[in-house]
């Protein structure tokens, strides 16, 4: 069991964390009681590649938006979204947290993970925003890293959705993950693969 405050793992039996002094029943009651987004690391993955990684900061927003209604607190769920790399780590502690605390046995490590969600976010974005012309490539390699570093943002969300999924499987087992797609994940389906063929296509013309 770790701190909702400061993270320190706790000793069994104590009533108050050692370094902060929060009250050990609160932390328990508030972290487990979170029931995060649950998503199959597929689904995760695929969706993320299709709107060119912009459906993580839905992920981010969906489980940013369940800590809040489990807490009461009055944090912005939109906004912890939109400035994800700010927040990442705050959300991997309290998911491994979270899980730990519902018999979780992963090796899921919130900083390196959110460390590196960080760093890929920014080369991926950085490498997106300029052309071939500017990073001194032919277009076929500059297609190829572009795909590349679409397909490597969302790879350190995978640990942590699989804690997620851990975690809620305990704390709301009658809710299965789903496997059948709705019409709106359809719709963004057929609209990434045709994007993503129409920038293929574009390369090829160049």
């Amino acid at each position: 069991m770790y701190c909702e405050k400061c993270g320190t793992k706790l000793g069994d039996g104590v009533q108050f964390c050692q370094s902060c002094g929060t009250s050990v029943a609160s932390t328990t009651s508030s972290a487990t009681a979170v029931e995060y987004f649950a998503i199959t690391p597929t689904r995760l993955i695929l969706f993320s590649i299709l709107t060119m990684n912009l459906y993580e900061l839905y992920w981010f927003y969906r489980n940013w938006d369940a800590v809040k209604r489990a807490e009461g607190s009055n944090i912005q769920p939109f906004w912890r979204a939109w400035f994800s790399i700010f927040f990442a780590y705050d959300l991997f502690k309290r998911v491994v947290r979270s899980a730990k605390e519902s018999g979780y046995m992963g090796s899921a490590s919130a900083g390196w993970l959110a460390a590196a969600y960080i760093v890929l976010y920014v080369v991926g974005n950085a490498w997106g925003s300029m052309d071939a012309a500017s990073t001194g490539t032919d277009p076929l390699t500059y297609l190829l890293w572009f795909m590349v570093s679409i397909c490597i943002v969302p790879l350190p969300l995978l640990p942590i959705q699989s804690a997620i999924n851990q975690h809620n499987s305990k704390v709301a087992p009658a809710k299965p993950l789903t496997k059948t797609f709705t019409g709106w994940e359809v719709a963004i389906i057929v609209g990434g693969i045709i994007f993503m063929a129409l920038i293929i296509i574009g390369s090829l013309l160049e």
